[in-house]
């Protein structure tokens, strides 16, 4: 789902940026991610350097206004999913807000208890979640499009038979 990237090294900026443009170079990839504001250039080097381990710890998440942008954190905005994506409800939320709602760093005020669902083993857990959550809900949405679409056909198929015999049998 989140395949888009953004290369470093443009077509355009490779004449000035690199004497030997002619040789062949690696471009460094790294996934699509609109940057917050107020923070974009502080970061931006951070993510440019090949290497350089990226804070993908989450504290809580949130929406935008208009439902198309995810902030993960306080510099990591996943941005460009789909409309659809809120079309599957398990309930009376979509899957995707409910781990916006369950996945987010709580303290229990009774106990004291901190749960905290960033994983030290796998830091890209959550980010990953995201992504089939979302790729789930998209073929979902798809799929019973499709079913509709099927059933509305056999609907009217069964309809024209049934007439059919009716016709038929005076």
């Amino acid at each position: 789902m989140f395949s888009h990237r953004i290369q470093l090294l443009t077509p355009a900026r490779k004449g000035r940026l690199c004497p030997n443009a002619h040789k062949p170079k690696p471009a460094y990839r790294l996934p699509c991610v609109r940057l917050a504001q107020g923070l974009a250039r502080k970061f931006f080097w951070r993510l440019a350097k090949p290497g350089v381990q990226l804070d993908w710890r989450v504290e809580r998440m949130k929406l935008s206004k208009e439902k198309r942008s995810l902030i993960y954190n306080d510099f990591l905005t996943l941005s460009g999913s789909p409309p659809e994506v809120f079309e599957y409800r398990s309930g009376n939320r979509s899957a995707l807000e409910w781990i916006i709602d369950q996945y987010q760093v709580s303290t229990d005020k009774r106990s004291g208890i901190t749960n905290d669902p960033n994983r030290l083993d796998d830091p890209k857990y959550i980010v990953r979640l995201i992504e089939q959550v979302i790729t789930v809900s998209l073929e979902t949405v798809k799929l019973v499009q499709c079913w509709r679409v099927i059933l509305c056909s056999l609907r009217t198929l069964v309809l024209n038979f049934a007439l059919a015999n009716l016709v038929n049998s005076y």
